[in-house]
């Protein structure tokens, strides 16, 4: 497995541990072939909720973090977020955890 691979997946299960306590199944992809590459964690509540947060690498090496969220059948993007880094990647997931736990209470 591909080091980022496992760090974005690492980062996502823990920024996002709260869907995981509430019984949502995690499910991950990637595709690092050639740039932009991806990884892709999905945390699923079928059929009624689904967050998905993508990390995209530009051939430039920049991150950017998207996340979307599909609740009570409306939609929400979070991002692209531009992060710098690992720790910029583990910011914006928390960041868009906190925005998906607000999504979700109301």
């Amino acid at each position: 497995m591909h080091w980022l691979v496992g760090r974005f997946e690492t980062a996502a299960r823990d920024a996002f541990a709260f869907l995981v306590e509430q019984g949502f199944t995690v499910v991950s992809e990637h595709d690092l072939s050639s740039p932009p590459s991806h990884v892709t964690v999905r945390f699923e509540d079928v059929p009624a909720t689904v967050v998905e947060t993508q990390l995209t690498t530009a051939s430039d090496g920049s991150f950017a973090v998207t996340t979307f969220v599909r609740a009570d059948e409306a939609d929400h993007l979070l991002g692209p977020s531009t992060a710098e880094g690992d720790e910029w990647v583990g910011r914006e997931l928390h960041d868009h955890a906190a925005h998906v736990r607000d999504v979700l209470v109301h």
